[in-house]
């Protein structure tokens, strides 16, 4: 959560090009009110959901606990690509392309 200025270039590409950005965070039992504390002192202009049951992870058996990722979705809820873009160029002009050709 500390580290979230790091998403403002990619938040603000999605923004512009109308695509879709959801934050979904799973924090342990121990985490979840230091979790809860930070995202009130944060002004967030995105969505984020905390999930401290797991059920997002539950669903989706592929992830492990504790995993970070990024996934880009297709229209139907399909992954089409995995890997987080912060620190890869590469990663994130694939993304880009992705987003602007399924939207």
């Amino acid at each position: 959560m500390n580290q979230m200025y790091e998403w403002s270039d990619i938040i603000n590409y999605c923004e512009e090009n109308d695509v879709r950005l959801y934050f979904i965070l799973s924090p342990s039992v121990y985490e979840f009110y230091t979790l809860i504390k930070l995202l009130r002192v944060q002004s967030l202009d995105y969505p984020v959901w905390v999930d401290p049951s797991g059920s997002f992870l539950a669903a989706n058996r592929f992830m492990l606990k504790g995993e970070k990722n990024c996934y880009l979705l297709d229209a139907d809820n399909r992954i089409i690509l995995v890997g987080i873009p912060l620190r890869n160029s590469a990663l994130w002009e694939e993304y880009k392309r992705l987003m602007i050709t399924k939207n």
